[in-house]
């Protein structure tokens, strides 16, 4: 019984100090944003994890552009089912900018965990897909240049150790504003 008692103290401890890491390279404030549109991202599910880190910077105070005006701009130019991560052209970024009268653009890339995992994140009621590692990168639209750039990555591939796409977009986005 004790040695049971034990493990489960050690389990806890673990969880609680999970290797959960978010690294910014500018901390940004929402005012210094203007209208801000959060583009489809890459990776599995990233149309939903893209609408959660515009929930959390809506929820942040930052101005966002109407979705159905970015989807419109998008479905014009025929990339209605695109995705745009950190490694997207600025160019073809300025270029839908400008078209979306936004004065920054938000993209990123989220990745989960191996298939055969997901069973387990399954079981544990994940109100979202778990993530292993993401990236959010803030481009101001009149001239390219990137505000910041956040990562988040969990140092080891345990279910047991990994947020769902909720916490993580809610952990990025308070990493851009020093949160």
């Amino acid at each position: 019984m004790g040695r049971l008692f034990a493990l489960l103290c050690t389990i806890t401890l673990l969880v609680g100090c999970s290797p959960r890491v978010a690294r910014v390279t500018k901390i940004l404030h929402p005012g210094e944003l203007g209208t801000t549109v959060v583009l489809p991202f890459d990776g599995p599910y990233g149309n939903v994890f893209a609408d959660r880190v515009g929930y959390e910077l809506l929820n942040s105070g930052a101005s966002l552009l109407d979705r159905s005006r970015r989807d419109g701009v998008l479905q014009a130019r025929g990339l209605g089912s695109a995705h745009f991560g950190p490694d997207t052209p600025l160019a073809k970024l300025m270029a839908l900018g400008t078209a979306m009268k936004a004065d920054t653009m938000v993209v990123g890339k989220v990745t989960g965990p191996p298939s055969s995992s997901r069973l387990m994140d399954q079981l544990r009621g994940f109100s979202g897909y778990p993530v292993t590692t993401a990236a959010i990168r803030f481009v101001r639209v009149s001239d390219g240049a990137t505000l910041s750039y956040v990562s988040y990555r969990t140092e080891r591939d345990i279910p047991l150790l990994r947020d769902d796409s909720y916490k993580v977009a809610q952990k990025l986005v308070s990493a851009a504003f020093g949160r």
